[in-house]
């Protein structure tokens, strides 16, 4: 189930500024980024992209921002 947070927003909370969904809720963005990995190729392969994709499962989350 994807949960869509529709246009996000900064909103002051408690003195802290948080990333907050169309609603005022505060949320948080999971995901990875591919920059670099040209330089490092002995950890790119299928078990570590395979273990990303089954730890966002088992914590019951989406990989929200891929760069």
């Amino acid at each position: 189930m994807q949960l869509m947070a529709g246009k996000l927003k900064i909103l002051k909370e408690n003195g802290i500024m948080t990333l907050c969904n169309e609603n005022g809720n505060p949320i948080q963005l999971r995901g990875m980024s591919t920059h670099g990995l040209q330089w490092y190729p002995e950890i790119i392969n299928h078990n570590a992209f395979a273990a990303l994709s089954s730890d966002w499962v088992e914590c019951n989350s989406t990989c929200d921002v891929c760069r």
